[in-house]
């Protein structure tokens, strides 16, 4: 896990005859906490060159392909594809271990690990389980990303070996290190948050900024919405019982101040976001879009890279309390673009209300584009009016945001990928690839159909 998060060999000289299994103990309750982790450099493996009948020098390791770039093909044809190649690991995928459970409230995509869904070591093989992590990995490291890892129902017979962990260590490569953003560990064990205190000399402060121990399911709802998980009942049993626990605890201290009603992020809808135009479009989102007109149209990366988390928080907080927001002041191009995904993130109800989500599936599967831009000219006049408005202001944006891509890198699909999630999913189940796919892949259509679809 912690190789994922940009460590190369957190220990790079464990001895060989160290136990297989390591300690297990309860975890404890308490509050977010923070820890660290470090970056070191991996010594490169050669293969060894095949015996031959006369001495031939070793053959220089071939350089990786290049990443075949985003099409409008490969959008349309996500889903289909990644279904075929998932049929390759169905012995493992059966147990669910692994899942990418749609994003953060920062917009970017989540890949969840349940410990609690590890079988017993002898009906599961570790190397297929690190094959299938990769494969699932894949369809979101590209861009940045976010891990939450859920440590409850590691126990000594699911726990894999320590050999595996170091073929772990030496399979994750740059990509994986660098895009990932937050590494979340959900109810720790006493024993993880020790070891990372031993370590601690040997960490970097720059990483151990992306690691947060989250102790209770409440405070993960503030970095992702729950209702994308899908939780194992052991991990939600027991983190009701903390719950219960702290209750306890707490029963002779006074009750908490009332939470103040989100009225811009994290509104229950958008219909009750104020202030509004007269069109019922967000101030605060037009304010954003107004300034990346002047400031971030050119710039490379908009809306891909991420702006300071805790300027994020404090301009949402601002923008909550109903103050206005100085971009000009703050001299970060890339946080407006933030405060866009964060704000349709954070929405409870998305843009296109959950009813509408299967009939979205629907129409992204259309082959003929005529017949899909038919379909979603009807769908969209199914859509509240202000609903309506505030998607015809933000694809027009987007539009003109992939007309400058030779500038940007953010092309129609570029765009969905981290635009798509923000807008459309389902209250009624956890995001899978098939899903993503399709709503990444009708999303990038709406782009660069914006005048047929909305016009």
């Amino acid at each position: 896990l912690l190789k994922m998060a940009a460590v190369d060999d957190i220990v790079p000289d464990l001895p060989s005859d160290l136990p297989e299994d390591g300690l297990q103990i309860e975890a404890d309750d308490g509050i977010l906490e923070r820890g660290n982790s470090a970056s070191m450099s991996r010594s490169s493996r050669r293969h060894p060159v095949p015996v031959r009948a006369a001495p031939q020098p070793p053959a220089l390791a071939s350089k990786p392909a290049a990443p075949e770039p985003y099409s409008m093909a490969t959008a349309n044809s996500f889903g289909a594809s990644t279904e075929r190649r998932s049929a390759d690991f169905s012995d493992v995928a059966k147990y669910q271990i692994l899942e990418i459970a749609g994003t953060d409230k920062q917009g970017r995509p989540v890949f969840v690990f349940y410990a609690a869904r590890m079988p017993a070591r002898e009906e599961l093989d570790h190397d297929d389980l690190l094959k299938y992590m990769l494969h699932t990995m894949d369809a979101i490291v590209e861009n940045d990303y976010s891990i939450v890892y859920f440590h409850h129902g590691l126990n000594s017979k699911n726990k894999p070996s320590l050999s595996w962990l170091r073929r772990v260590y030496s399979s994750f490569d740059r990509k994986y290190k660098k895009n990932l953003k937050a590494l979340m560990v959900v109810h720790a064990t006493m024993f993880v948050r020790t070891l990372l205190t031993v370590l601690r000399p040997l960490l970097s402060t720059k990483f151990g900024k992306k690691i947060a121990f989250v102790h209770r399911l409440a405070d993960l709802q503030e970095q992702i919405n729950l209702t994308q998980l899908n939780l194992p009942p052991d991990v939600q049993r027991y983190d009701d019982s903390l719950a219960a626990k702290r209750s306890r605890s707490r029963s002779r201290n006074p009750p908490a101040a009332a939470v103040p009603v989100k009225t811009v992020f994290g509104a229950a809808s958008l219909q009750a976001v104020t202030p509004v135009n007269s069109d019922g479009i967000p101030t605060v989102l037009l304010s954003c879009i107004n300034y990346l007109e002047l400031h971030g149209m050119d710039v490379e990366g908009i809306f891909r890279r991420s702006a300071n988390a805790l300027e994020v928080n404090r301009v949402r907080d601002l923008v909550n309390a109903g103050e206005a927001v100085d971009f000009e002041a703050s001299n970060d191009v890339h946080l407006p673009a933030v405060l866009i995904k964060s704000f349709f993130r954070n929405l409870q109800e998305p843009i296109f209300p959950p009813q509408h989500y299967h009939a979205i599936l629907g129409v992204a599967a259309l082959d003929d584009d005529k017949v899909r831009i038919e379909k979603t000219r009807e769908l969209l006049g199914n859509l509240p009016a202000q609903n309506l408005n505030v998607l015809k202001v933000l694809f027009s944006f987007l539009d003109e945001v992939a007309k400058h891509s030779d500038e940007n890198r953010m092309t129609a699909v570029n765009l969905a990928i981290v635009m798509g999630p923000n807008l459309i999913w389902s209250n009624e189940r956890a995001a899978n690839l098939s899903d993503m796919g399709a709503i990444n892949g009708y999303t990038a259509f709406l782009v660069s159909h914006f005048a047929e679809c909305f016009l």
